[in-house]
């Protein structure tokens, strides 16, 4: 998947295959599907991480530490959404839109 001049990449890895090797992979491969949402819903421009900011695409990663604070973060969701329940429902809402359309062009 790539979003015309931002860069925007997911890694072409066979989904049956991140099934199957789990753990980090499969955590990187929902990270990077989250990351495109993000940005497809410009959470970037109000994101924390400079770098996301500035590339105008969401770039961003849950740290260990956000995480171990237990406070709403999700390591399969960009710091963007800021812990933010609404935030990543929104993500996932529009990932369902794109899969239904995706389906309905077939």
């Amino acid at each position: 998947m790539k979003n015309e001049g931002r860069n925007l990449t997911l890694t072409h890895i066979p989904y049956d295959d991140v099934l199957e090797t789990g753990g980090e992979t499969k955590d990187e491969w929902y990270l990077q599907i989250t990351r495109i949402m993000a940005s497809q819903l410009n959470y970037q421009a109000q994101c924390p991480i400079s770098a996301c900011r500035r590339n105008k695409f969401c770039c961003g990663r849950i740290s260990k530490a956000q995480h171990a604070l237990g406070i709403g973060y999700h390591p399969l969701f960009p710091p963007c959404t800021n812990g933010e329940e609404d935030r990543r429902q929104a993500i996932l809402r529009l990932l369902g839109r794109m899969i239904d359309d995706q389906q309905a062009s077939q």
